[in-house]
């Protein structure tokens, strides 16, 4: 109860870290510690770069009375370029603190993060690749199961070791990220065919966010 009656005094909000930059050092630390597999020393580079996106981070801030604000989330929209697609995002490294499980906050910064990809970036659809058990959840928060293999993106996994979460068919390197991919290689489209049903479901959002 002392937990839920914390959370009650507390706003929330999401932005894109590329306003926040003073910010960064406590997401690139809260990504290490709940993402292993990323490098976020990349965020630096990352938000320097870019604008509010796509592609993007976004970080899910706590605002206290008497506190400086917290980064206690983080989602990255990255472009989704499939010709016949219409305009949309692919989310990838979300994590929240493992201080903040079981407060209903993952889903407070994913209705956040897509109304943010609606309302901010004209976005009409948001798509993302999850454990097979985690399809229930995303069902519940009107997501679809997608083929996986017609998604195109534009600069996915830069937050990632490439040779532990190798990027797949259809992901495009941004221009002067090329680099990043030199690190491992590309998962093939047949390699693709034959992990994704036991590993990964691609869902989608289609288009209105409430």
């Amino acid at each position: 109860m002392a937990v839920m009656a914390e959370q009650q005094t507390k706003a929330f909000s999401i932005c894109s870290l590329h306003d926040r930059p003073e910010l960064i050092d406590s997401c690139a630390q809260l990504l290490k510690i709940t993402w292993p597999c990323s490098k976020p020393d990349r965020l630096h580079q990352l938000t320097a770069e870019e604008q509010s996106g796509p592609p993007c981070s976004l970080v899910l801030i706590e605002h206290g009375e008497d506190t400086p604000d917290t980064v206690i989330g983080h989602v990255r929209l990255v472009t989704v370029t499939h010709p016949k697609t219409p305009r949309g995002a692919y989310l990838e490294a979300v994590c929240i603190s493992p201080s903040k499980h079981g407060l209903g906050l993952g889903r407070k910064m994913l209705l956040l993060a897509e109304e943010y990809a609606h309302e901010t970036l004209g976005c009409e659809q948001m798509f993302l690749i999850c454990a097979q058990s985690l399809v229930g959840f995303y069902e519940r928060l009107s997501y679809q199961v997608y083929p996986v293999l017609t998604l195109e993106t534009e600069g996915a996994n830069l937050l990632s070791h490439v040779d532990q979460a190798a990027t797949w068919y259809g992901n495009h390197p941004r221009k002067n990220w090329e680099w990043v991919y030199l690190e491992g290689p590309c998962i093939s489209k047949d390699d693709l065919r034959q992990q994704t049903p036991s590993k990964v479901k691609m869902v989608k959002y289609f288009t209105t966010v409430k």
